[in-house]
């Protein structure tokens, strides 16, 4: 799962360099991002989802994810502590 996907780039390379990924996704608050990332990486449906939603109260169930990754998003989120709190940074 990347957190603060916002247009799928790093889905994309990701799926590009590990073929033998299943499935990966990306998740953005910004509802445009997210569609933007949709039509941009549509070839690549079957293994990137993306997801809008907020960092700090996702739906998704404990230990659902091997790896997530959250980079360059802190800056831009207006509680950043909360994303912290919430388990998903460090």
């Amino acid at each position: 799962m990347d957190v603060g996907c916002h247009i799928g780039d790093t889905e994309k390379l990701i799926v590009d360099q590990h073929p033998k990924i299943h499935s990966i996704i990306g998740l953005d608050y910004d509802e445009k991002r997210i569609n933007r990332a949709e039509k941009r990486w549509e070839q690549d449906e079957k293994k990137i989802t993306f997801v809008q939603g907020d960092a700090t109260a996702l739906s998704f169930e404990d230990n659902r994810f091997d790896k997530v990754i959250c980079a360059e998003m802190l800056e831009w989120v207006k509680e950043p502590l909360r994303v912290i709190n919430r388990g998903l940074v460090g």
